[in-house]
């Protein structure tokens, strides 16, 4: 017999400001994708929430399965494309994890060396 802990919620901001590269957004939310098939971390079912905010929220939705997310990158729109602040979308993630039990961890990717920073 093993515990094992499960992530079962937890929200990706998206930054979809005119200076971030669509194919950027693909590549991270099919990174994204691929943890959430490989790893056991991963409950059968859970709530992504995928937030795309560029300088105010501009869409919410909540995934709840490996084929939702795929569906999801399939018909990828992206919303936004104006200037950058991040203030309302923290400030959404603080409502939302009022709303649901505390799961917020910010996750920095970077495309210049490909690293995680974990904040």
């Amino acid at each position: 017999y093993r515990e094992t802990k499960v992530i079962r919620s937890f929200a990706i901001v998206l930054d979809t400001s005119g200076s971030v590269d669509r194919s950027l957004l693909e590549k991270f939310l099919q990174k994204t994708y691929d943890c959430l098939l490989s790893e056991e971390s991963f409950a059968g079912r859970f709530a992504v929430h995928i937030v795309q905010a560029d300088c105010k929220v501009q869409s919410d939705i909540c995934i709840h399965s490996a084929q939702e997310l795929q569906e999801y990158l399939r018909a990828l729109t992206i919303r936004g494309r104006g200037g950058t602040d991040f203030h309302p979308a923290l400030e959404y993630v603080e409502k939302l994890q009022k709303e649901v039990p505390a799961w917020a961890l910010k996750v920095v990717f970077s495309e210049d060396d490909d690293g995680v920073k974990i904040v």
